[in-house]
């Protein structure tokens, strides 16, 4: 969320988008309570809504973005000696 907030405010800046300030140019949600569950959180999802100012200040233009992490099918193994140590969840 932060980088995403950063990267709106530089653009913003710029005059790409519309409203005094940041607040009323874009707005940026994302997390548990909000656009995510737990169980996306546990199933590596992420779930992000972006709004722009692209026309006028607080009317926005709303994006919803999702994203999934890859899961390791298998988990990765170190050796140690004449140990192997397993890492990770199995899927």
């Amino acid at each position: 969320r932060i980088m995403i907030e950063k990267y709106l405010t530089l653009k913003w800046q710029e005059g790409a988008l519309a409203g005094v300030s940041p607040k009323s140019s874009f707005y940026v949600n994302c997390g548990f309570g909000g656009t995510m569950t737990s169980k996306d959180i546990l199933n590596g999802g992420m779930n992000i809504e972006v709004g722009l100012a692209i026309l006028r200040p607080g009317e926005f233009y709303v994006m919803q973005i999702s994203h999934q992490q890859k899961v390791l099918k298998r988990r990765p193994e170190f050796v140690l000696g004449n140990a192997k140590l397993k890492i990770g969840i199995d899927s």
